[in-house]
C-alpha cells in the first residue's frame, strides 16, 4: 500500500471490481474507459 494515486485513463476498462483496499489512495484516475459497473464497495 505505497500508492496515493493511480492512473488508469486510456484503457478499456469496462467494471471496476475485485479493487483491493489501498489505505493511502487519494487518487484513482479512470478517464477515457468504458466504465458501466463500479462496485458499490470499492473506496
Amino acid at each position: 500500500d505505497q500508492f496515493d494515486t493511480i492512473d488508469l485513463s486510456d484503457n478499456e476498462i469496462v467494471k471496476l471490481e475485485n479493487f483491493p483496499y489501498l489505505n493511502r489512495l487519494g487518487t484513482l484516475l479512470v478517464n477515457n474507459n468504458r466504465i458501466t459497473r463500479i462496485n458499490p464497495n470499492i473506496g
